[in-house]
């Protein structure tokens, strides 16, 4: 079984990792954290069976452009 966790969770984050550790979940990506950046000392950067990606969501032309246009619009009105 595999799985993409995409929401921020931290009661589900112990049972992720028991989850993985034990074999019972093969592997999981996740693309968001309670805690970012992650410490090094955090369990996930220690696990073969889990793939940390960065959150992009925000990563499309659109909200490129509407991010270029905000800031402009900020900088026009000061």
């Amino acid at each position: 079984m595999c799985t993409y966790y995409t929401s921020r969770r931290t009661a589900l984050e112990a049972a992720l990792i028991a989850a993985l550790d034990s074999g019972r979940l093969a592997h999981a990506g996740l693309d968001v954290f309670e805690q970012e950046p992650l410490p090094p000392s955090h369990p996930y950067l220690r696990m073969d069976s889990l793939t940390l990606t960065p959150h992009a969501a925000y990563k499309t032309t659109e909200a490129s452009l509407r991010l270029i246009e905000r800031a402009l619009e900020q900088i026009s009105a000061a």
